[in-house]
């Protein structure tokens, strides 16, 4: 089993966080107003709501399973030194 660096993984989210930046200024440049009325515009924020959702999500996992691989570790290292 390989294990990514930390750098590495920070290096993959930055690159995501600015290409989804460069996408969305492409995007608003390349959409007109009257692309954008009112139901367009909750339609974006519907979408937003759920990807930051979908987010929240993936990174409180991330988190409980970071906690709990530590606790294993440290039990298995503490088992090991008996």
């Amino acid at each position: 089993m390989t294990i990514v660096s930390p750098l590495t993984i920070s290096f993959i989210a930055f690159a995501c966080v600015f290409g989804g930046t460069l996408a969305g200024g492409f995007l608003h440049i390349k959409l007109l107003g009257s692309y954008l009325d009112e139901d367009a515009k909750d339609a974006i924020k519907l979408g937003l709501g759920v990807m930051v959702m979908m987010s929240a999500l993936v990174l409180s996992f991330a988190h409980i399973f970071g906690k709990k691989l530590l606790r294993f570790e440290a039990c298995s290292a503490y088992a090991d030194s008996r």
